[in-house]
């Protein structure tokens, strides 16, 4: 049996696709990913429209398998943060919610908020995060790049290439004002949160040594990660 708790299942074996794997676990965990993007994408008539709804990106129309980060990079992440002191992480674009298990396997007593804009992804995610009696997480429905948006402090973000560029460069403008005044980390996955960072952002990069992977990179507002 699967047991979901256990940090070591969310290792991708030797000679597995990640997309596969993440199937796999899907599947263990209980998600009805398949069904309910299959009913979102004919809800919006055309699975084009994985662009936009109103002003926001909900990627649907897509496999999940593809707009979601794979449970064995989230694995990554977190074993490499492993030993970090985290008591509250936030997910700003968590989708189903992947990232509040492996999570909550690396830190059991910390807590999550996942901020998703598809309403049926949140339902979905607190279904099974209740289901499993994992009281300190939590998705939360938002639309990201609402100016009345105000991000949670946490001691660990997760962002992705959730927006265009103007809307990813706002969400780090937030990021920017709290450097030096607050310590946290931030995990940026994809190619054009790099670019801005690196170009638009050299606080991020300058004070202390990020790491980087070619999908992701960590950054701190308070020390070199290979030291803290």
């Amino acid at each position: 049996m699967t047991n979901i708790f256990d940090k070591e299942i969310y290792k991708l074996p030797e000679g597995t696709i990640d997309r596969e794997f993440s199937f796999f676990i899907d599947e263990k965990i209980g998600f009805n990913i398949k069904e309910i993007e299959t009913k979102l994408a004919l809800r919006n008539l055309s699975k084009k429209q994985h662009y936009t709804i109103g002003q926001s990106r909900s990627w649907i129309g897509l496999s999940a398998q593809i707009f979601q980060t794979p449970y064995n990079e989230l694995y990554d992440i977190l074993t490499i943060l492993e030993g970090k002191k985290l008591e509250t992480a936030v997910d700003l674009g968590a989708a189903y919610g992947r990232l509040a298990f492996v999570f909550n396997a690396f830190y059991p007593d910390a807590n999550f908020y996942g901020y998703e804009f598809v309403t049926e992804r949140v339902q979905e995610g607190n279904r099974l995060l209740t289901q499993y009696n994992i009281k300190n997480s939590i998705l939360i429905e938002q639309d990201l790049i609402k100016t009345s948006f105000d991000v949670k402090k946490a001691d660990l973000y997760f962002i992705y290439d959730f927006s265009d560029p103007g809307d990813l460069r706002k969400m780090l403008e937030i990021f920017s004002k709290r450097w030096g005044n607050e310590k946290f980390l931030i995990v940026a996955r994809g190619k054009s949160l790099r670019s801005i960072i690196q170009n638009k952002f050299p606080e991020f990069h300058l004070c202390y040594a990020p790491f980087h992977t070619e999908n992701w990179s960590v950054y701190s507002s308070y020390c070199d990660l290979a030291s803290c």
